[in-house]
């Protein structure tokens, strides 16, 4: 099997395998029953369901979300089976539509219980940045790892066209070794068949 081959068929299994866990987790997270060769990275109006991505991480994720599927290579793959219900999860599709509709609650008169709620939700977003900078951590990890993987599918690809080449080279030496050698019996035979020709001359 040649290296192209190879790798064709470890980027189909690493797809389908990202299909059907996307596919599981739009079922266990909205209840929605969608067949992995369906699942879309940028669903249709008609889909029930839509992607929400963690906040800070749109720009990376817009890149993978604009194209199909089928499009990306095994380390996106890769990159969508670990992140999935982590920085990025299926939202049913009235609920991305309805956010905007989302009204703040107005801010209660001060007071020790709310000092305490104010306290809790300062620990918690301090503990949501220190996700968010570990998951940035991690994506930079991820997108090296990307950038790796289609590194090395490039040098296995120019690997195969010189492993071609090569192979060309050696059918081309092959046949002119066999032209020098009629050649070189030609050169052997001309002065034997002139011999013949002129003592069969003189015989005459």
């Amino acid at each position: 099997m040649t290296v192209a081959r190879q790798s064709n068929l470890e980027r189909r299994r690493a797809r389908d395998e990202c299909r059907e866990k996307l596919s599981q987790h739009i079922y266990h997270k909205l209840g929605i029953d969608v067949c992995p060769s369906d699942v879309r990275l940028n669903p249709k109006r008609k889909d029930p369901y839509s992607w929400r991505v963690l906040c800070g991480k749109e720009d990376f994720f817009s890149q993978i979300f604009s194209k199909n599927l089928s499009e990306h290579s095994i380390g996106t793959y890769r990159l969508l089976i670990d992140e999935v219900g982590k920085t990025f999860e299926a939202v049913n599709t009235d609920t991305i539509n309805h956010l905007s509709s989302f009204s703040q609650l107005s801010t209660p008169k001060a007071s020790f219980t709310t000092l305490i709620d104010h306290l809790k939700l300062n620990n918690e977003n301090l503990s949501i940045q220190i996700h968010q900078v570990t998951a940035e951590l991690d994506m930079e990890s991820k997108r090296r790892q990307i950038v790796e993987e289609d590194n090395q599918q490039l040098k296995d690809h120019q690997r195969w066209l010189e492993e071609q080449l090569q192979e060309s080279k050696n059918l081309v030496e092959h046949f002119q070794g066999i032209v020098s050698s009629l050649f070189a019996v030609a050169d052997k035979a001309l002065p034997a068949l002139e011999e013949i020709r002129q003592r069969a001359g003189v015989t005459q």
